[in-house]
Parts: C-alpha cells; sequence; structure tokens
C-alpha cells in the first residue's frame, strides 16, 4: 500500500509532525503551500475572517498522481476551529473515490472541525476514514 501525506503548516509545527509520520510510515510527503503566503498579521486577522467566511486561497499546483496512493493523509492546522483556508483548495483537488485519513494539528489539544472535514472531504465525492486531532 503507498501513502502520500499532504500537509499545510503555517507556523512550521504540523510540517514537523507531517516529516516524523512520513518518515515512520515511509510515506511521500507533499506540502500545500499558498500561491501568495500572507504575512502573519494577516494570516492570523484576514486568515480567520476567511476561514468564517469558508473561502479558499489560492495554492501552487501538486504534482501528485492520485492513482499511484491507496493511502492519503491529510495533516492540517486548526484555524478557529477550522480547517484553514488553503487546506479547503487542496481537498478541492481531490478526485472522487479516494480515502483520506485526516489529522489536526491544534496548540488546546481540541478541535470542532471534524463534521466540517468530513463534508468538505464527502463533497468531492471521497470519504474520510479517520479524523484525529494532535497537541501541536
Amino acid at each position: 500500500m503507498k501513502t502520500i501525506i499532504a500537509y499545510y503548516s503555517y507556523s512550521g509545527h504540523t510540517k514537523k509532525l507531517a516529516v516524523e509520520l512520513a518518515a515512520k510510515e515511509s510515506a511521500d510527503i507533499q506540502e500545500i503551500v499558498e500561491e501568495n503566503r500572507p504575512d502573519r498579521l494577516k494570516a492570523y486577522t484576514g486568515g480567520i475572517l476567511d476561514v468564517m467566511r469558508e473561502k479558499s486561497w489560492a495554492i501552487k499546483p501538486l504534482p501528485i498522481a492520485w492513482n499511484e496512493y491507496d493511502q492519503i493523509i491529510l495533516m492540517s492546522p486548526v484555524w478557529a476551529g477550522n480547517p484553514p483556508p488553503p487546506v479547503r483548495a487542496f481537498i478541492d483537488t481531490l478526485p472522487s473515490g479516494k480515502t483520506v485519513s485526516v489529522t489536526m494539528v491544534a496548540a488546546s489539544g481540541k478541535a470542532g472541525c471534524r463534521e466540517k472535514m468530513e463534508a468538505l472531504i464527502n463533497g468531492k465525492g471521497s470519504s474520510m476514514k479517520e479524523f484525529k486531532v494532535v497537541k501541536a
């Protein structure tokens, strides 16, 4: 079974965990990168507003051959109880029929976005296999 870990990380916490998991699982890894990365102030103010409005941010093209992967792991921070805008854009790239395991990284150790992530993934014709939250 071939696995890819796709992750978004603004501050570096999620990246560290994704790299560690990829090494442990012998998985491929793909970073989700914004087309125009906002500075910290804009990310934490405008980004939160975009999260609440359920907006996506444009991301750089992903060189993923989806048919090569049996397992997709999506790792993301939690912004105001929601997936950040680049993660919404990533989910839009998912082909139908895939199964995605989601790991949310939260400073408080709690995330109330399970239903939101599942709805986004299901909306692409894929399904969420597993959802977990890890502390940053």
